[in-house]
């Protein structure tokens, strides 16, 4: 509901609302240490820290605000479709039970894994947002003219500046 397809709220927020992008992506990547959400978004050095500023709060809302029913349902139907695209070819079923196998998963995961998406309810999606999106516990990352949005950046987040030089 955040930012994995057109309807979420972020894309809604900063790239409908707020024309600050026009391809805002998030997704969950996992790894055996845990999993982390990872959004970005390329947006113009002016509306950096605008479109930081939306982007906790959209978080904020989301770990905080429970979803509306029409809103998990479209969610649902699209992380189940999706979920059955991935499935719907040889090569696709395969990349997904290595990976799940490289977490110590077994193939029976993935029939798990749509029961669970398709009984999710609103409390769930709600205590899960809670537990892993809440904005104290993100960490930020901006690349781009550190001159140009740090003043504007050191307002939302404590900043560390890394200098470097493009390759």
């Amino acid at each position: 509901m955040f930012g994995g397809y057109f309807s979420s709220r972020w894309v809604e927020n900063i790239r409908e609302d707020k024309g600050y992008t026009y391809g805002p992506h998030s997704l969950v990547e996992h790894a055996v240490a845990g999993s982390a959400l990872v959004v970005a978004a390329e947006v113009a050095t002016e509306v950096t820290a605008p479109a930081l500023l939306e982007t906790v709060y959209e978080l904020g809302r989301l770990a905080s605000l429970p979803p509306k029913d029409d809103e998990l349902e479209q969610a649902r139907q699209y992380a189940l479709g999706t979920l059955q695209l991935g499935m719907s070819t040889q090569a696709g079923l395969a990349g997904l039970a290595i990976t799940y196998a490289g977490f110590g998963l077994r193939l029976d995961y993935l029939s798990d894994h749509a029961k669970r998406l398709a009984n999710a309810t609103r409390d769930d999606v709600a205590a899960a947002a809670a537990r892993y999106l809440a904005p104290a516990r993100a960490v930020s990352v901006v690349l781009g003219d550190a001159d140009k949005v740090e003043a504007g950046l050191s307002a939302l987040i404590p900043l560390t500046r890394v200098e470097g030089e493009a390759a």
